[in-house]
């Protein structure tokens, strides 16, 4: 089961495009954490963006889901 961390929404998740090693290019975001279990709060990138529902914020990568904090 992947963690859910909370995210400060009064600074809203910046999307980023990157690339690989190999050039190919992934969706990230950088956001400010609330309670990430290896990386604690602050601000954070994220790792390669699975899925992004934008009306929920929500942003999933493959270990993780980001979720606005209420």
């Amino acid at each position: 089961m992947k963690p859910i961390v909370f995210y400060k929404t009064y600074s809203e998740p910046m999307m980023c495009l990157l690339y690989d090693s190999m050039d190919k290019p992934f969706w990230c975001a950088k956001l400010e954490a609330v309670n990430h279990p290896t990386l604690g709060s602050g601000v954070i990138r994220t790792g390669a963006i699975v899925s992004f529902n934008p009306q929920g914020g929500i942003i999933e990568t493959k270990n993780t889901i980001y979720v606005p904090e209420l």
